[in-house]
């Protein structure tokens, strides 16, 4: 949910790019990348802290930002698309381990990851 309100693109956008989305979970961070800077979000009690990378004038992130959200800001955002975002992270959990290897010990709970 913090991504999607950070992207602000829709869900078609993340539907659409599902297949190239690669979602990792340690503990309580969260991340997400497209094969290049990542997007991390950090879940502290009833609050999550995104770092990314801000759009510089060419459109490449360089420079270091941050937003925080409320969960219950997210939740009330986006709460309706719970299941589909579970899906796509998911998908992108599968993704990133088939790109890691069997092996990878990244996994996304889908009920923590998306903010439930």
């Amino acid at each position: 949910m913090a991504y999607e309100k950070l992207d602000g693109q829709g869900m078609a956008n993340l539907h659409s790019n599902a297949d190239r989305m690669n979602w990792y979970k340690k503990d309580n961070k969260f991340s997400v990348d497209f094969g290049g800077h990542s997007t991390t979000m950090t879940v502290n009690n009833n609050d999550v802290l995104v770092a990314y990378d801000s759009a510089t004038s060419n459109g490449v992130g360089e420079k270091n930002a941050s937003v925080n959200y409320t969960k219950a800001e997210l939740a009330k955002e986006y709460g309706q698309y719970k299941d589909t975002l579970d899906q796509l992270i998911a998908t992108g959990t599968m993704y990133a381990q088939q790109r890691d290897g069997a092996g990878s010990t990244s996994s996304a709970s889908s009920d923590s990851a998306s903010v439930s």
